[in-house]
């Protein structure tokens, strides 16, 4: 134990150096299995000493279950692959999401072949993932990235309505200082240099649909920019509500009680990767890829805005780049 934790109870020291982990949570913790050096239990209430070692039992969280729709693939050929990721799946393996990810698809589908994975999305945003099937390929796609010559679109559902109604976000992002969550990222005047432009296609009862690109690749860009302007996307866990229920996610061990998911309405971030044009890796053709707006944001879309409401997405043609302020 570091010498300024001397003397806090165990449950207070571990909801403190586990930001994520509230005090309550952190007591069932030490009671499920917490011991000292010799072995002996502790109890929530034990102080704790300089230089003490503690072992601490966590029982295994269980894996997620497979994403509920299919890995979609848009476009197939020698060197580029073009994917419609599904919400919920992860794009390589983690402690937790060992299994129904990216690379393990590519993998089974290209067996003897390594993919590569040009970019990722986070897990519980859907849509187009970029992959290479070659060694040229890959490198050849990192130089479009890093030239910025691959354009991205996404499509966010948000509450409230920005204003104005199109523009420009530049605001610098960095890791939030004051935030028991260490992924959140918020604005800061230290941090990178991070710019989203966006637009206003339809305004569905108390929310609004954008479609957001982001000119720099920031962690979190178009969600920590959203929510910088009071329009956070929904069921954004982690940054709508400040991050509070993101934390009541965690305590109750990534389940969702039926309170917590009538506040988030959607049990994922309505984000969705919905366009990307670029040239092609080796070819050199500008090609246009489009993922078809998921089951879920269709739905809560459809709801307050009607069945003709895809009328006010923009008709992208396959070569043709979108128009922004």
């Amino acid at each position: 134990m570091p010498r300024e934790s001397a003397g806090l109870r165990l449950d207070r020291f571990l909801s403190t150096r586990i930001r994520w982990v509230s005090r309550s949570r952190a007591r069932r913790i030490v009671l499920e299995g917490a011991s000292d050096r010799g072995g002996r239990r502790l109890r929530p209430s034990h102080r704790v000493a300089a230089g003490e070692l503690v072992w601490v039992f966590r029982r295994p969280v269980a894996p997620p279950p497979a994403p509920a729709a299919p890995v979609l693939v848009l476009h197939e050929d020698a060197d580029l692959i073009v994917l419609d990721k599904p919400p919920g799946m992860t794009a390589h393996p983690t402690s937790r999401h060992r299994e129904h990810t990216v690379t393990e698809f590519l993998r089974r589908r290209h067996p003897g072949c390594v993919p590569r994975l040009g970019h990722r999305i986070d897990r519980e945003t859907s849509g187009i993932v970029l992959a290479t099937r070659t060694l040229e390929a890959d490198r050849s796609l990192k130089g479009l990235f890093e030239r910025r010559e691959v354009e991205k679109l996404y499509l966010a559902l948000v509450r409230g309505r920005p204003e104005p109604e199109s523009g420009r976000i530049d605001l610098p992002l960095g890791p939030a200082r004051s935030a028991r969550i260490h992924i959140r990222m918020e604005a800061r005047a230290d941090g990178l240099p991070a710019r989203t432009v966006y637009r206003t296609l339809l305004l569905a009862g108390p929310y609004a649909l954008l479609a957001a690109e982001p000119k720099t690749g920031r962690q979190h860009q178009i969600r920590a920019h959203l929510a910088a302007i009071g329009c956070p996307v929904v069921g954004d866990k982690i940054y709508d509500a400040d991050g509070e229920m993101f934390l009541e996610w965690i305590a109750g061990e990534r389940r969702l009680t039926d309170e917590l998911r009538a506040r988030l309405v959607l049990e994922r971030h309505a984000l969705h990767a919905w366009t990307v044009a670029l040239p092609h890796p080796t070819l050199g053709v500008r090609r246009r890829f489009v993922a078809p707006v998921p089951q879920d944001m269709a739905s809560l879309i459809e709801r307050h805005a009607g069945p003709d409401w895809r009328d006010a997405l923009p008709s992208l043609g396959r070569d043709e780049p979108a128009e922004w302020p």
